[in-house]
């Protein structure tokens, strides 16, 4: 069985949110959002703090699991496009490595362990919402086979996710969850905080204000 204590993606936070980490906020709320012109803002400043190309693309894809592939997949050609505009203008981006490959993993098992992780709760066993479909995919390739991708960690997948749903309208059961989770991987109050601010300049203050009442109900 996988531990997760020795895992370095799944280390928890301790002290403050990093530039990196506060710019995953406005990026992950542009594209949930559909605002291709300020995405584009957005990831100019997630390469100011020091995200690389790697992170970024990884960034976007994780995004993709709770916005959808067309959505998800927009804004990853507004990256695609960006990079390409800065290499012709002769600015070259860090690219970093992409993930470690896993071998011979049963996505499904693992993605309960990194359930139970994240989360506390124990969903081994169990079919989610008695439809195996939808409990293949969340089990086996969102906290299986993404989480498992170490050139992003589980805090900063948390922080993508919870600036993804509160942009979004009618998911608050998800963003309870996820906020929940946040919490438990280390996000303190002030650290949540600054989270909502970034997110009430992208998305509106009705929004934040959202995400800080059902904050106030864990």
């Amino acid at each position: 069985m996988v531990n997760f204590n020795e895992l370095p993606r799944a280390a928890k936070l301790n002290g403050a949110l990093s530039d990196k980490q506060l710019a995953l906020v406005s990026m992950a709320a542009y594209a949930a959002a559909g605002d291709a012109d300020k995405l584009k803002g957005a990831l100019q400043n997630a390469l100011k703090a020091g995200l690389s190309v790697s992170e970024i693309r990884e960034a976007l894809s994780h995004q993709s699991a709770y916005i959808g592939f067309p959505m998800g997949l927009n804004g990853l050609l507004v990256f695609n496009d960006f990079i390409k505009e800065r290499e012709a203008a002769g600015i070259k981006d860090e690219a970093d490595r992409d993930a470690t490959p896993l071998a011979d993993t049963d996505f499904y098992a693992l993605g309960e362990q990194t359930q139970k992780y994240i989360f506390g709760s124990d969903y081994s066993g169990t079919v989610l919402f008695d439809a195996p479909a939808v409990d293949h995919g969340l089990k086996a390739y969102l906290f299986g086979y993404l989480f498992s991708r170490d050139n992003l960690g589980f805090l900063e997948r948390e922080i993508i996710t919870v600036s993804t749903l509160a942009a979004l309208n009618g998911v608050n059961m998800q963003l309870k969850s996820h906020l929940g989770g946040a919490r438990n991987l280390g996000v303190r109050d002030e650290q949540f905080e600054r989270i909502f601010k970034i997110l009430g300049e992208c998305v509106g203050e009705a929004k934040a204000q959202n995400a800080r009442g059902i904050l106030k109900s864990l």
